[in-house]
């Protein structure tokens, strides 16, 4: 990988990495994909195969206070790692292209290192947003219930469509 980073990839005719490795050498040296894994979800019983992986910016339905992106400025986010590519970087690089700094602008950015404590947290109330990856909330158990969190209770801010091939 160095030597390839480093302008000599004559050795190296194919690698495997996870989506935040290759976005960077993709980025860096132009890699192209190959094949992705398809993601089975279920959600409010219909069944989806996503074939791209993605984060979704959340807040409480009810909460006014955050429409767009623009609104996280002086807000308490929660997110899943400074390093983890649909539980913060992508989230962050839309914030970019909106004008803010994740450093500079929100109140605080919490780290939690799980997803599931992300979207409790906004539930509770701890933060304003969370930074999840896309298709968390759907598998998400509610604390008080012990059911599935209820979709429902969430807004996506700045979404995203991208639609298949297929036209699904």
């Amino acid at each position: 990988l160095r030597d390839w980073l480093d302008g000599d990839a004559s050795d190296v005719d194919f690698m495997y990495s996870d989506t935040g490795i290759f976005s960077c050498i993709a980025t860096e040296v132009g890699a192209q994909a190959i094949g992705t894994t398809i993601a089975h979800q279920t959600a409010r019983g219909r069944e989806y195969e996503l074939d791209q992986f993605a984060g979704t910016m959340l807040v409480l339905a009810s909460n006014e206070e955050i429409e767009g992106v623009e609104d996280l400025k002086d807000k308490r986010i929660g997110a899943q790692s400074f390093s983890d590519f649909a539980g913060a970087q992508a989230q962050f690089y839309v914030m970019r292209e909106e004008g803010l700094n994740f450093v500079v602008d929100p109140k605080q950015v919490i780290f939690t290192g799980n997803n599931d404590d992300i979207v409790k947290g906004v539930l509770s109330g701890a933060w304003d947003a969370g930074f999840v990856r896309t298709g968390q909330v759907e598998r998400t158990i509610d604390p008080e219930t012990g059911e599935l969190v209820d979709p429902d209770l969430f807004k996506v801010i700045s979404p995203r469509i991208h639609v298949l091939d297929e036209g699904l």
